[in-house]
């Protein structure tokens, strides 16, 4: 496992990802974090998988730097699956214009 540098600029996760990927945490491993810090995941996660799977180790109070290896890499793939669920479904999005100027002349 590396630590939370390693995989920077990973991209983005939205909201419904996040919530996602949250409860997969918490039914699956057990990481089930206190309602502040799953708020602020949803709603402000980090741009890095790393960062936000060691951030659910912090609200666990745990240290994932001890954590077990095995465990750990298995969330970062559960946290990176996520991630790029993401990525896919921001590229079939529309363009947002509404902070575009339009001309009537």
């Amino acid at each position: 496992m590396g630590n939370a540098s390693e995989l920077e600029g990973d991209g983005s996760i939205n909201a419904e990802e996040a919530e996602a990927v949250l409860g997969t945490l918490c039914v699956k491993y057990g990481f089930c974090i206190p309602a502040v810090w799953h708020a602020s995941l949803r709603d402000c996660p980090p741009k890095s998988i790393a960062k936000f799977t060691d951030t659910v180790f912090h609200a666990e109070g745990l240290d994932p730097r001890t954590a077990d290896r095995s465990m750990y890499k298995a969330m970062i793939k559960e946290v990176r699956a996520a991630f790029e669920r993401s990525r896919t479904s921001a590229g079939t999005l529309p363009p947002n214009t509404s902070l575009e100027r339009t001309r009537e002349r």
